[in-house]
């Protein structure tokens, strides 16, 4: 009696070796976890519309980082007679609830805050010396993504298949009128001595409505092994702000499982490497469910 065994080749392994960083076990960032579920319906000969909701955590998997509903279509405009090659055009629209954390600011003394203004003159601070922070509590602020791009597969054989993913993103994050929060200021008291004065203060800072505009780039790469239910794959990601200053990095590994011909689990993990304070960086081990009508 023959055996199968789902065995990775060794060339993914050398694809994933190559694509992760030196550095990515060696950071101390945050972790969490992605749920996705999906869904899919061919409207014509080419043309799909898919659905898909998600939940991320974050600060090592303690908090929600965002709650997430999107729709999209895509139509494949070209294909050749041996199926190598085809080219889509898609666009799409998300909506986001997402969490920020707790941060925290330092407040320095400056020529707009003359230390003269001080309850006691005496007091040795100067020009430079921190005199406290401002702790801003979590807040939830919303965010419309709307995007659009072209996709390019090659499939040389019947096992490997690579792909090329150019998406332009568009960004819109609703104001927030105020967050809460706390004040911490350093003073002295009638004898002299320093202390922390905490103050709980309802309307710490707001955030005016923001745009934001990226273009995203994805390289994948997919392997069939050949009698088995898992597809390997491994994709590297690069987003470059287009109306602002930002570079971020995406490496991903991980394999799907067909459960049947029209439905799929995905497991993945994911390491984020960001410059701004849209996402934490960090680790993500992910979980998809998708399926096809």
């Amino acid at each position: 009696m023959n055996k199968t065994v789902c065995r990775w080749p060794l060339a993914i392994y050398l694809l994933v070796a190559s694509m992760l960083p030196a550095t990515t076990f060696a950071q101390d960032n945050d972790f969490g976890l992605d749920f996705e579920l999906g869904a899919e319906k061919k409207l014509a000969k080419g043309l799909k519309l898919g659905l898909e909701g998600k939940v991320r955590t974050q600060d090592n998997t303690t908090r929600i980082d965002r709650y997430g509903l999107g729709v999209d279509l895509s139509y494949k405009f070209f294909s050749t007679a041996d199926k190598r090659w085809d080219a889509k055009v898609f666009g799409g629209f998300e909506y986001l609830w997402i969490q920020n954390l707790s941060t925290s600011e330092d407040k320095y003394y400056n020529e707009t805050n003359d230390l003269a203004n001080e309850a006691n003159p005496d007091t040795p601070w100067q020009i430079g010396d921190v005199k406290g922070c401002n702790i801003l509590d979590r807040y939830w602020r919303n965010r419309q993504r709307y995007s659009a791009g072209l996709s390019l597969s090659f499939a040389p054989n019947k096992r490997w298949s690579f792909s090329l993913k150019e998406t332009f993103q568009y960004s819109h994050y609703n104001s927030v009128d105020s967050i809460g929060g706390l004040k911490v200021r350093r003073k002295y008291n009638g004898n002299n001595v320093e202390y922390w004065k905490t103050t709980r203060v309802d309307s710490l800072e707001g955030k005016p409505s923001r745009h934001k505009t990226v273009l995203r780039s994805r390289l994948e790469a997919k392997y069939d092994i050949p009698m088995c239910k898992f597809d390997p794959f491994a994709s590297v990601e690069y987003t470059a702000g287009l109306n602002y200053s930002t570079t971020k990095w995406k490496y991903t590994v991980g394999t799907d499982y067909k459960l049947s011909k029209t439905k799929k689990l995905s497991v993945f993990y994911r390491y984020n490497h960001e410059d701004d304070d849209d996402e934490p960086s960090g680790h993500l081990i992910g979980f998809s469910y998708n399926i096809d009508f």
